[in-house]
């Protein structure tokens, strides 16, 4: 995008903020996908078939994994923004997400592997 002008200068800096947003929605949903399949990991750890429960395990790690992958995907997307505050809304969600799903994915997997 041109950038000669302060104009233009302004539009290029508003379509990257735009694209910056957008950037981290897919992330975010990730993340909360992830922090359901690890809450319904957790419940079939506890009520589910004994010959199926490493299969919540797993579950759990995958989910684990990928919300963490998600993770970083948004700190990096919220690095560039130049609106700190919404950058800032943004990361405390995916901290929030990480901060109360990774320890129960943890305890999934401690769980099933103590069996």
């Amino acid at each position: 995008m041109p950038k000669e002008t302060p104009e233009q200068q302004a539009h290029k800096a508003a379509v990257l903020e735009k694209a910056l947003d957008r950037a981290c929605a897919v992330p975010l949903e990730v993340m909360t996908a992830c922090g359901e399949g690890i809450a319904l990991a957790a419940e079939y750890a506890e009520k589910g078939s004994v010959l199926a429960r490493s299969d919540a395990g797993c579950a759990a790690l995958f989910c684990k994994a990928a919300m963490q992958a998600a993770g970083l995907n948004v700190k990096v997307n919220t690095r560039l923004m130049a609106d700190k505050a919404h950058a800032d809304a943004l990361e405390a969600r995916a901290e929030q997400l990480l901060a109360e799903f990774v320890p129960q994915a943890d305890r999934v997997y401690q769980t099933v592997s103590n069996e």
